[in-house]
């Protein structure tokens, strides 16, 4: 069985910046990136709030000129354009929008009725990879289009589900869960490679900035009571658990992860802390060797 977070009363999505942009200012002082993360509400009207963050937990800013208003539900920001791209969901459908950081023009760049998810830029800003649910079948496809919305084309699913997907660094590939395993293909389909063996059941796998490295959360056959953070070599070589959390909760989820420009730092949220699975969690930031892991916001 597939455990899927199903229940958005808090998400939490960030990014460091794009892997390729060179342009991204650090705090040199501190030698952090910032992270950018939003919570939103469960309750009528859904609102959401944009956060800034070092990744030693300090110099939290609430980027209080973005819509209070806008309904948040996955987000992705590029530097080299300072833009984010978020889906927003209805009743019936999820599009996509891009914004500035500065919250002016918010532009939905698709309307329809699909449902669309997990945006991510490419390095340069230029295109959108996103996944989407075709239905009645239920089937799950990934997608690439111009950043403007146009040019849509389908990413052969090799008769796979694709349930997360990232770029690689240079934007050829995609790395992708596939059922419960890890697999990489280029954007034409061709190279598919399965990363994971059938002992782990993963879930959002992120390449490092130098596409050396994979983190994912994953959960093992041998013991389903949480979801710890791991990491392998690109070719699913070397794989070390950097978590083994212990936990308060008999399951917990390691979600939302994404790596530091300098390929040193990972940050994902988890609710290993909380008393309850009440659908909230708190912001982390480790060594991407799974030492020095400090809490950096506790989200409710």
């Amino acid at each position: 069985m597939r455990f899927r977070l199903l229940y958005p009363v808090i998400l939490i999505i960030f990014t460091f910046s794009c892997k390729n942009d060179e342009s991204q200012p650090t705090n040199t002082t501190a030698n952090v990136d910032p992270i950018i993360y939003f919570s939103s509400n469960n309750s009528a009207p859904r609102t959401s709030a944009l956060f800034s963050i070092n990744s030693d937990g300090n110099n939290k800013i609430q980027l209080d000129y973005f819509p209070s208003n806008l309904e948040i539900r996955e987000l992705d920001y590029c530097p080299a354009t300072k833009k984010i791209v978020y889906t927003s969901t209805d009743s019936s459908s999820s599009d996509i929008f891009t914004i500035n950081l500065d919250g002016s023009n918010n532009i939905p760049i698709t309307n329809d009725t699909i449902h669309r998810s997990h945006p991510k830029f490419s390095s340069d800003g230029s295109k959108i990879l996103f996944l989407s649910v075709d239905f009645p079948s239920g089937t799950r496809n990934a997608f690439i289009m111009n950043s403007d919305g146009s040019n849509i084309f389908q990413i052969p699913r090799r008769g796979l589900d694709i349930w997360d997907a990232d770029w690689s660094p240079d934007d050829q590939k995609i790395i992708f869960t596939g059922g419960k395993d890890i697999y990489s293909m280029n954007i034409d389909g061709s190279e598919l490679v399965k990363l994971t063996n059938d002992t782990l059941y993963a879930l959002e796998p992120q390449i490092s900035p130098d596409g050396a490295k994979v983190t994912f959360g994953a959960y093992s056959i041998l013991n389903t009571e949480h979801v710890d953070l791991y990491k392998m070599d690109l070719d699913g070589k070397n794989l070390i658990n950097l978590s083994n959390f212990e936990t308060k909760n008999y399951f917990f989820y390691v979600r939302n992860l994404n790596w530091s420009k300098n390929g040193k730092k990972v940050v994902f949220t988890s609710d290993k802390d909380r008393n309850i699975r009440d659908g909230q969690r708190d912001l982390f930031v480790t060594n991407s060797d799974g030492s020095g892991l400090v809490k950096l916001d506790t989200l409710i």
